[in-house]
């Protein structure tokens, strides 16, 4: 398992965003918080995102980034305060009728995506019938997945406790960027990188687990 993420970011808009992807052969999970100052001390909802993830082909425009395919199956939000609870609450009962569960509450998850994907053999069709899409309310995509490329960089550092130089190294995770006009964010495809997320291993649950300190 490959935990990515990093700190505070400022997008256009503003947002104020804090990325963590969670990486499990070719299923990933996408969990973005977002804040509403830019030292990102004041949380007001966030979304979670889980689905598939294929690198392609080599991007012919951007230098070591790949193309990728990937397949969302599901979207949840949680707002955290009441003002996104009113906002989100009103945009999912007048235009996303279509979901199982309109209802919001703070700190209570609701879906506004479902994609049950294709598995062969399968005999339960009825499945693909509450599949839905209202993510196109809160002008959400994750367009930043269609590029991506994997570094790992060499630095020294100053190590006190060792009396001297050390070389160290860490795996960098870049993604594509966003569009600055947000209404056009759904239909952007990135040609540049944000800024990368950072991956460390830390000892969990008597298990090597990698993840990451921003």
């Amino acid at each position: 398992m490959y935990i990515f993420t990093f700190r505070c970011e400022t997008r256009p808009g503003p947002e104020f965003v804090l990325r963590k992807y969670i990486f499990r052969r070719s299923n990933f999970t996408a969990q973005l918080y977002y804040y509403a100052d830019e030292e990102c001390s004041q949380v007001t909802h966030y979304i979670t995102v889980k689905g598939v993830l294929k690198p392609v082909r080599p991007n012919w425009r951007t230098p070591g980034g790949f193309d990728t395919r990937y397949v969302i199956s599901e979207i949840k939000v949680i707002p955290y305060t009441t003002d996104k609870v009113k906002t989100f609450g009103k945009l999912m009962r007048r235009y996303c009728n279509q979901a199982p569960d309109v209802s919001t509450r703070v700190n209570r998850k609701f879906k506004i995506f479902q994609f049950t994907r294709y598995r062969k053999g399968s005999k339960n069709n009825d499945d693909y019938l509450n599949d839905f899409d209202c993510s196109k309310l809160f002008n959400f995509t994750l367009n930043e997945l269609q590029l991506i490329r994997v570094e790992r960089r060499f630095y020294t550092t100053v190590s006190e406790k060792k009396g001297g130089k050390v070389s160290e190294s860490r795996t960098e995770l870049f993604l594509g960027d966003v569009s600055t006009d947000m209404t056009l964010r759904r239909q952007y495809v990135p040609t540049h990188y944000q800024v990368p997320l950072v991956r460390a291993k830390v000892r969990i649950c008597r298990k090597d687990t990698d993840t990451v300190l921003g």
